[in-house]
This record gives structure tokens, sequence and C-alpha cells, in this order.
């Protein structure tokens, strides 16, 4: 069973970002709510709407960190090489995409960058925190 935090939307933008990577959110800095931890968290699990127009691609950057100071690039273990990848997610259609994250730090930040020309591009992330729990920690 899981535990979930729903975030909604963290970004949207008729005019995907370009140039450098643009910092969308930091995750675990909302003092106004219980979210601010994501350590208490175990995953962070991104949903990407991308319409391409005119770029090449878009690239997802998720990093971490324990103090926002020092940050982290996410890595995931690539199942059929066994070797370690670090991301971005690079996503090259339009599409709708799930992008689930192992997390264990309290900050977490989620970047952009579109790769060419931003012309008829829109980009929409959404995100939800979760975690898994037995029946005997409800």
């Amino acid at each position: 069973m899981q535990v979930l935090k729903n975030l909604g939307t963290i970004y949207s933008s008729n005019t995907a970002v370009t140039a450098a990577y643009t910092s969308v959110v930091v995750l675990g800095t909302d003092t106004t709510s219980n979210l601010q931890d994501c350590a208490m968290f175990d995953q962070l699990i991104l949903y990407v709407g991308f319409i391409i127009g005119s770029l090449t691609d878009i690239l997802v950057k998720v990093e971490s960190s324990a103090d926002q100071v020092r940050w982290y690039a996410v890595s995931m273990l690539n199942t059929t090489t066994g070797a370690v990848s670090i991301l971005p997610f690079k996503l090259a259609a339009t599409g709708d995409y799930r992008i689930p994250v192992a997390i264990k730090d309290k900050y977490i930040r989620v970047s952009l960058l579109g790769e060419g020309t931003a012309t008829s591009s829109q980009v929409r992330v959404d995100a939800c925190l979760g975690r898994s729990v037995t029946d005997n920690q409800l």
C-alpha cells in the first residue's frame, strides 16, 4: 500500500524553457503545509505533459539535497546494462509521461531545459510524493 501526497501542477508554460536549466520548484520548503521534509517520502512521481512544437526535446532534471546548498543529481540503475545512469530524463516526442524517482533527501529540485527553438512548445509538470507502508504502519 502507498500513502500519496498530491502536489498538483508545479509548473506550466506555453513556452517551454530554453538556453539553460530553469529551476521549476524546490520541494520540501513549504512551511505553510506539512510538506516541510521530502524525506518523509521515498518516491517522487512527475507527470509531464509535453507538446514538442519545434523543440528537439526537453530534459527533466531531478536533484536532491539535505541542506539546499549542495545539490546532487539523482541517479538510477539501468536494468538492461546494470550501469548507474545520471538523469536527466530526455523527452523527444509529444506525449504524457510518468517519471517515478526514488528519493531520500529533505529537498528535491526539479529543473527543465528545452533544446532547440520553443515555437508552439508547451510543458506541464504535476507531482506527487509517496511512500510505501505496511498494513501495521497505517
